[in-house]
């Protein structure tokens, strides 16, 4: 119970819990006292039915004055009634954000850097911070706070500033600790390509006994700028394992904020989405040690102006830009195609390739491709006929569309794969003039024609799709991505490939299904990662993958959507996030299940579900050599394996900045060992990441 320092002095306003302002300067001292105990008594009961103070969580990202954090850092000022705001973190901050927040009209603003237990539970700083009207918890690494914090005065002065009604905001993980239960980062950074093939990896580690300001509450932050989404939907596989059923995530877009008052209406403000994942009665969920199954999670992503009421668990309110989602056509995918989650390497798809060619008629196999494509075409013909089949290239060009040898080989073939790792030669098939396009949008509709494309090229087979990701890493967030009708209009599906193929494009790829769905009017969406090919069979109108976990979206009970109004610098449109309510989600990373687009729901080819049925990395026995470690000037990464090379290396800071990437030319052949230059480096401790042809690998280096 927080009581004031003297109660015999009347105070101007007692704040409690939230919604109490009392001006009764004329009250005895023991008139006063008498009222406040009863108050306390009587909202102390209140204050186990709703949150007691103000909550704005900031999903991270660069601040500017003016820009799309004015609003929700005003709404902290305001909701602190222009009193004291002190700034909390662990680490040396610049006097930035409490300048910003005395800019805006706070009384007075200033940093507390809380590094240690001692300091946690010094006197002073809980006098400081108990004597704030808000609090404000910088970015960094969630587990400090959890624990340098947790248990001390710090937490206890931070809950005081709460229930007497109070705001606590933070951004990214100052805003990750503000819910019931914290991804707590204890044991390093739960990767959502990891989370997705592996929901209870130690990373998965979850705090429920720190803070605890909205109940049922776990936030996430910088979610579409890190693919985020890939590891809120495991997640929940992982909390129910835990015991833990009835719980919120939300996901926070950078640069994006939910500001939620004491009646329990959560706002958005700022530039993105945030997206409010629960389970309900439609959803299921299994799991055994290794393998998992959701079905149906319920989604509702929010943009700017929508808000969410957490007490009732429901849409509050939209936008006057909010319109009804209706579905463009009624269809399911039905043609028999298979897309794979990255381009083509010889080394990587032999398997596949085979047990491809043992479902199709290969009387008259075609790779289709254009000029700047034409070596990986040579490639895929050779490993064809390592297994035993010919095929013919057809190199498509605008020549190719009054050729009739070209369209003759097209419309005669039985099979065919295309290669490319863009679509930029292959496009002109889509326009509505296209001869050659018009011969494969007949041929989709062909029982026992066959589609295998690589990559990129996928897309065009789909019903409509995002493009221009490439060209500018910020593209989704400048609104330059741009919206594509495919070959297979009535398939309702939209897929996106290499999802975690490159950390720089993972907005623009995530971001792309929801985008395109929302552009199409389209039901399903769904990605694609790595060496994984993702069957399509029109018999039952349904996929399987051979090696990454399936992760669809379904609309089909959607009926609202709206879409972000913000301008970065150098758009050229609005950023290119969504809102849709009564999104469903599916996840599996069990090889025995095929996801059902007519049912909407996962069906077993076997009963029972054994260890060999659960995709696993193919990394288990491979291991990082990182040498010298610690490290001063640089350090060398290779595998401890002479026959694997390092397609790609990527090293991060542990707050989760990336500090080093390798660059392109890495990509197609690979290297055995990287050399990085670490001079320029703080001491610490950093996360390396190396992308191999046998899977992700991981390890950690010290900087001295």
């Amino acid at each position: 119970m927080f009581l004031p320092p003297n109660p015999q002095i009347p105070q101007k306003f007692i704040y409690y819990p939230g919604v109490l302002k009392i001006w009764r300067p004329d009250v005895t001292g023991k008139e006063f006292y008498e009222i406040l105990l009863f108050l306390v008594f009587v909202l102390a009961i209140v204050g186990e039915l709703m949150p007691q103070g103000y909550i704005c969580a900031v999903g991270g990202g660069s601040e500017g004055t003016n820009d799309w954090n004015r609003a929700p850092y005003k709404w902290i000022v305001e909701k602190a009634d222009s009193g004291k705001i002190v700034v909390l973190s662990v680490n040396d901050e610049t006097t930035w954000i409490p300048d910003y927040f005395r800019s805006l009209g706070a009384s007075t603003s200033y940093n507390l850097r809380i590094n240690s237990r001692t300091l946690a539970n010094s006197q002073a700083m809980y006098d400081s911070i108990v004597a704030s009207a808000g609090v404000f918890i910088k970015g960094g690494d969630q587990y400090n706070y959890i624990n340098y914090w947790k248990g001390t005065l710090t937490e206890a002065a931070i809950k005081v500033v709460f229930n007497r009604g109070g705001v606590v905001s933070g951004t990214s993980a100052g805003a990750m600790v503000l819910g019931e239960h914290d991804l707590s980062a204890k044991y390093g950074t739960y990767y959502p390509d990891d989370a997705l093939s592996n929901p209870f990896i130690n990373q998965s580690h979850v705090e429920s006994d720190f803070l605890k300001l909205i109940p049922g509450v776990l936030f996430d932050t910088h979610v579409i700028e890190r693919a985020r989404q890939g590891r809120m939907v495991p997640l929940f596989v992982k909390l129910q394992s835990d015991g833990i059923n009835d719980v919120t995530i939300v996901g926070i877009d950078d640069r994006t904020a939910i500001c939620i008052s004491p009646d329990g209406t959560g706002r958005v403000m700022g530039s993105g989405a945030v997206a409010i994942y629960r389970i309900d009665s439609i959803t299921n969920i299994s799991s055994t040690q290794t393998a998992y199954r959701i079905e149906n999670l319920l989604a509702h992503q929010l943009v700017a102006g929508w808000e969410y009421d957490f007490i009732n668990k429901q849409i509050k309110a939209t936008t006057a830009s909010t319109r009804p989602f209706v579905i463009s056509s009624p269809g399911v995918p039905i043609a028999d195609i298979t897309l794979t989650g990255t381009g083509f390497k010889a080394n990587v798809w032999t398997s596949v390739l085979s047990t491809f060619l043992q479902s199709i008629n290969s009387s008259r196999i075609v790779v289709l491709t254009n000029s700047t494509y034409l070596s990986q075409a040579n490639l895929l013909v050779t490993a064809l006929s390592s297994l035993s089949h010919s095929a013919e290239i057809l190199n498509y060009s605008s020549n190719s569309e009054t050729d009739t040898s070209f369209t003759s080989a097209l419309s005669g073939s039985t099979a065919l794969f295309v290669v490319g790792d863009d679509l930029t030669g292959l496009k002109p098939l889509l326009n509505s003039g296209s001869v050659c396009g018009g011969i494969l949008r007949t041929k989709l509709q062909q029982p026992g024609w066959r589609v295998f494309a690589f990559g990129e090229t996928g897309k065009l087979f789909t019903s409509g799709f995002s493009d221009n990701l490439t060209s500018d890493i910020y593209a989704a967030y400048r609104g330059k991505m741009t919206f594509a009708t495919g070959l297979n209009s009535d398939a309702n599906l939209v897929y996106q490939s290499t999802l975690f193929d490159d950390s720089d494009l993972y907005e623009n790829r995530m971001c792309s299904a929801l985008w395109a769905m929302f552009k199409g009017r389209l039901r399903f969406g769904m990605y694609g990662n790595g060496t994984t090919a993702y069957s399509f069979r029109s018999s039952d109108s349904s996929v399987t993958s051979s090696n990454f976990p399936l992760f669809l979206f379904d609309a089909s009970g959607s009926t609202l959507c709206d879409s972000s109004v913000y301008r970065a610098t150098s758009s050229i449109a609005p950023r290119q996030v969504i809102a849709i309510n009564n999104l469903r989600i599916s996840a599996t990373n069990i090889k025995t299940s095929s996801f059902s687009f007519s049912q909407r729901k996962f069906v077993e080819s076997t009963t029972g579900i054994e260890d060999e049925d659960v995709f696993k990395p193919e990394n288990k026995q491979l291991t990082l050599s990182i040498f010298p470690n610690p490290a001063g000037r640089d350090f060398s990464v290779s595998v401890k394996d002479e026959k694997t090379t390092i397609s790609r290396l990527e090293v991060f800071s542990i707050t989760g900045e990336r500090v080093f990437v390798t660059m392109e030319s890495f990509l197609d052949e690979g290297v055995k060992s990287i050399l990085v230059n670490s001079s320029r480096w703080a001491a610490g401790t950093y996360l390396v990441r190396a992308f191999t042809p046998n899977g992700t690998l991981f390890g950690k280096v010290i900087i001295n």
